[in-house]
């Protein structure tokens, strides 16, 4: 574990001992992980029914494109592994 995740980690425990709520984004495999203070961030906008940090008009829209592509399905990768144990479902 680098110093990076140890802080981040050490940040969440902090942040959920003291009760403030937080929202962390973890990659797949922990390498850029982020945490963002509700109470204190200007980095990260969120809007839910009953709370907001987000106001329209404070940011300018912005028109995004994605580029959507399908994922390959190899032998022996964690989306091979993935969708041969979805298949076992029956929804």
């Amino acid at each position: 574990m680098n110093e990076n995740q140890r802080h981040i980690i050490d940040r969440m425990n902090e942040l959920g001992a003291s009760g403030t709520p937080f929202v962390f984004i973890i990659d797949y495999e922990f390498e850029k992980p982020l945490l963002f203070d509700f109470n204190n961030s200007i980095d990260l906008l969120w809007q839910t029914p009953e709370l907001s940090n987000y106001h329209p008009g404070i940011v300018p829209p912005v028109n995004l494109q994605w580029s959507v592509y399908p994922i390959e399905l190899l032998p022996n990768t964690l989306c091979w592994g993935y969708f041969n144990c979805m298949e076992r479902f029956q929804f």
